[in-house]
């Protein structure tokens, strides 16, 4: 249990990061003197960060150990968040929050990695379902906090709690995690090498690529109903705050509901299941297009049915697909990662073909994602199964 408390921690940590001080942007920009689209830089750099420290952290820590990883990655990222707090300009504080998405991204790469290794499978799973209501929770809550923060004691308060946020994780990386057993599965394999073993294992990459696909399907609905509700709606930020956080909330409710409904009915089922309630919110959303457009309620089921199931396959997937390997676990992780992060910009940027005014097109999006997932799935287990 420490273990898993010190993982969920940082993986909270480098969340908060990335979300809390998105309403001080506008206070940036004043304070600085530049305009909205620099201060934009500061998301851009720390996902660029992210996505570089995402490809090679697994593999070094398979070869020189997750724990000395994790260490340098908390040290990394205190740095980062240290020179983002006294960025004396713009550019200082890009280059803060660069560092920063490299070092945090650490975590939910190795520090996932660690906890499949150490814990049985039994615990894996109830673990794995309550850090989903944990990491659900906190892109909810930590804008919240920020725009507080923002109001009462400017924009560099949220700079400095995700300084003792990192701060935190550096000493408990260091007090705690030097307890951890070192897995005697090192490698000396190139970085190549290592990513073709996991890249071209069926059975992996089965249960690697199912949330990461239908995260394709939550960023189209967070992109494109802001503008729906508020044109067709009438509903104000303020509104669509509470409207999108009872969405969220859901995605927890799944996850704990996953890791129970495993153990009874085996992590394929609650995965075809999954699919199939994710494909009937499609099919609600498409539905309320056609018959309600107006409906808040029908909109709110529809679209917290298909989050509801993509949080019921979390704790079934990932767990999966990372035991699968003995000795390439945080390559496994790493690359799991990295497609999180290509889908959901993928995700994002097809939104931007979807017409704002069409929920129909919205609708016809999810049950695309939602199709090719379980297909995928399907293809790739029965290949496995077969080879």
């Amino acid at each position: 249990m420490r273990i898993t408390f010190i993982v969920t921690f940082a993986i909270i940590a480098y969340l908060v990061s990335t979300d809390i001080y998105t309403p001080s942007m506008p206070s940036i920009a004043h304070y600085f003197g530049k305009s909205s689209d620099d201060v934009q830089y500061t998301l851009t750099s720390f996902f660029l960060g992210a996505v570089i420290s995402c490809f090679f952290c697994g593999y070094l820590a398979d070869r020189w150990g997750k724990t000395r990883i994790s260490n340098y990655g908390s040290l990394l990222a205190f740095a980062g968040a240290l020179l983002s707090l006294l960025a004396p300009n713009l550019e200082s504080l890009i280059a803060g929050r660069f560092f920063l998405g490299m070092g945090s991204s650490v975590a939910p790469v190795v520090g996932l990695a660690i906890l499949q290794e150490s814990l049985p499978e039994e615990k894996t799973l109830k673990v794995f379902g309550m850090m989903g209501i944990a990491f659900a929770a906190i892109p909810a809550v930590a804008p919240v906090v920020g725009g507080i923060m923002d109001s009462h004691f400017g924009w560099r308060s949220n700079f400095f709690i995700i300084m003792i946020l990192m701060l935190a994780t550096l000493v408990l990386n260091y007090l705690f995690l030097e307890s951890v057993k070192p897995s005697q599965h090192q490698h000396k394999t190139s970085l190549i090498e290592s990513y073709k073993q996991v890249l071209f294992n069926r059975e992996y990459m089965a249960y690697a690529t199912v949330n990461p696909i239908l995260y394709a399907g939550e960023w189209a609905l967070f992109s494109v109903l802001p503008f729906y509700t508020h044109q067709f709606l009438d509903m104000d930020a303020d509104t669509y705050g509470w409207f999108l956080g009872a969405m969220i909330v859901w995605f927890a409710i799944g996850s704990y509901l996953g890791g129970k409904l495993v153990k009874y009915f085996g992590i394929d089922r609650v995965i075809w299941g999954g699919y199939a309630g994710a494909a009937l919110g499609g099919l609600t959303i498409l539905f309320t297009s056609f018959v309600f457009p107006s409906s808040v309620i029908m909109i709110y089921v529809g679209s917290s049915l298909f989050i509801l199931c993509f949080g019921l396959m979390y704790p079934a997937s990932v767990p999966k697909a990372l035991s699968i390997f003995t000795h390439l676990k945080g390559t496994a992780s790493s690359i799991r990662g990295m497609l999180i992060t290509m889908v959901s910009f993928l995700g994002t940027s097809a939104a931007v073909l979807i017409d704002d005014s069409q929920l129909s097109q919205l609708a016809w999006f999810v049950l695309g994602v939602v199709l090719i997932g379980f297909s995928m799935f399907v293809i790739l287990r029965h290949r496995s199964n077969t080879a």
